[in-house]
């Protein structure tokens, strides 16, 4: 490399102001996306003044030559004269493009998340994000700063922070999008007293993990790296870290700020902080996921056999009890359990194994993790359970409480299955 560009272009719109925030690469390389903040036309505002009329503006080249293919502008309301670009993501598959950014509403700003073709630049939805909390009140600030697109191409999650009218703290929200048609799948809101700001989004290659970074602010005026690891079927939260080592401050808005390994079992986050000296140093985190896995995913009903289930949390869990739920009915979105949703259906073995714990043909389902927040339980099924049963799949996953302190469920893991064969 000489570092002489291949070649350059310069987006020249009809308005005042072109500021691109963010660009991603098709994932055959032949296509580069960019989008931001654009003003294609002047806004004629009170007593003739031109203010400019600020659009999410976003552009289509070629990898390789750099030749414009298309140009998208996203235009909210019309009296209006604000719209800004934050992020911008390709799906998979290169048949998507979807970016995210500020619309302003007479009175409030809410997210914006709009699909284009990737082809064509076409417009096949746009959804928005009102409200801290999912209310949609007036004077709301939701303010979005990333997204990510499932590897599988099931859906799209956004996240930002939410400030209800009249609050002095900010919400880390985040909302999920079914990527073909828009609708909104779930979204979280999370309380806090402070000020939580996220600036990184990345979702793990099998899409079953998400991970968010940012900073938080206490009332008190300490600033430290916030990370949060969700479910990404339910928006559960699995786990959560707090980093205020060398006072840190936020993590770096460098990409990538948070990566999540190919396994889904640990992710990183890149942070910068100042110390004693008052220097700027860069801090890089490593955590583990809580995640719940089986040694097999067949058990044979004429033959029996034995599932074992281990149990992985942070060691902060050491000695926490733990509960192993079951359900034969496929995941939905979440039964709602305390602080957390357990990502099992609602069925007859959902209620047998809430009531037999530790019975069969459950066992070790009930108990406390470790030293090191592990834990283990197994299934064990006896020879001829006959035809009924062939072909059944049970669903399995455990919560972690908070004992001692509030009782109630603080971590839920994701699903394991096991198919009942003839």
């Amino acid at each position: 490399a000489t570092g002489v560009p291949q070649w350059t272009q310069t987006h020249d719109g009809s308005g005042l102001i072109d500021q691109p925030v963010a660009l991603a690469v098709s994932p055959d390389g032949t296509r580069l996306f960019v989008t931001g903040t654009s003003s294609p036309t002047s806004y004629v505002g009170a007593f003739g003044y031109k203010w400019p009329d600020l659009d999410i503006g976003t552009v289509a080249y070629d990898a390789v030559s750099g030749t414009p293919l298309w140009t998208a502008y996203y235009h909210g309301a019309p009296a209006v004269p604000y719209e800004e670009g934050r992020d911008v993501a390709v799906s998979a598959d290169g048949n998507l493009v979807l970016v995210t950014g500020v619309a302003q509403t007479d009175t409030s700003d809410d997210f914006i998340t709009v699909a284009y073709d990737a082809s064509s630049g076409t417009e096949l939805w746009s959804t928005r994000f009102e409200g801290s909390g999912g209310g949609g009140g007036p004077y709301d600030l939701d303010r979005p700063t990333a997204l990510a697109i499932d590897p599988l191409g099931r859906w799209v999650l956004v996240t930002g922070s939410s400030k209800p009218f009249g609050g002095a703290n900010e919400r880390l929200a985040v909302v999920a999008y079914d990527l073909t048609t828009g609708v909104e799948l779930w979204r979280l809101v999370r309380p806090t007293t402070d000020i939580d700001r996220p600036t990184a989004l990345a979702i793990d290659p099998g899409g079953s993990r998400a991970v968010l970074t940012g900073s938080s602010r206490t009332t008190s005026g300490e600033s430290r790296a916030l990370s949060l690891v969700l479910d990404t079927l339910t928006g559960a939260e699995l786990a959560s870290a707090i980093y205020s080592g060398a006072d840190v401050t936020a993590p770096s808005f460098a990409a990538p700020a948070a990566v999540i390994s190919h396994n889904a079992r640990r992710f990183f986050v890149g942070a910068w902080g100042s110390n004693a000296d008052a220097d700027s140093d860069q801090v890089v985190l490593s955590y583990l996921v809580p995640r719940l896995s089986a040694d097999v995913d067949s058990i044979s009903t004429s033959t029996g056999g034995t599932q074992v289930l281990a149990l992985v949390t942070e060691h902060k869990h050491a000695g926490r009890p733990y509960l192993v739920l079951g359900s034969t009915t496929a995941p939905g979105y979440g039964i709602p359990i305390d602080f957390v949703e357990l990502p099992l259906g609602y069925d007859s073995y959902l209620l047998y194994t809430i009531t037999h714990a530790n019975q069969p043909p459950l066992f070790q389902t009930l108990g406390l993790l470790d030293a090191s927040g592990l834990g283990q339980a197994h299934l064990a099924l006896p020879p001829a359970l006959g035809a009924p049963l062939a072909w059944t799949i049970l669903h399995h996953a455990y919560l972690v409480f908070d004992v001692p302190g509030t009782g109630g469920a603080i971590l839920a893991s994701n699903t394991a299955s096991v198919l009942l064969e003839p």
